[in-house]
């Protein structure tokens, strides 16, 4: 069975969750868990921020294109 990119990386936080624990029951003053919540909120915030930027920037698009077919030319005076 092929994981899928989620799949993925919940295994591969997991792993690192457990090597954290270890490493933190034999040194609990580096606060390891700390560091890797800190890390781990940093990366995620950071790709959601990016994927909101470039659905933001999806959206201008989509809404210049819009605005584009759907602007009339104003009538010269003698087209009426």
């Amino acid at each position: 069975m092929r994981l899928t990119p989620l799949h993925a990386a919940l295994q591969a936080l997991t792993a690192c969750s457990t090597d954290i624990g270890l490493l933190h029951s034999a040194l609990p003053e580096l606060s390891l868990r700390d560091r890797a919540q800190e890390v781990v909120q940093q990366a995620v915030r950071g790709h959601v921020a990016g994927a909101f930027s470039a659905l933001e920037e999806r959206t201008q698009a989509a809404m210049s294109l819009l605005q584009a077919r759907l602007t009339v030319e104003e009538p010269q005076q003698g087209d009426w």
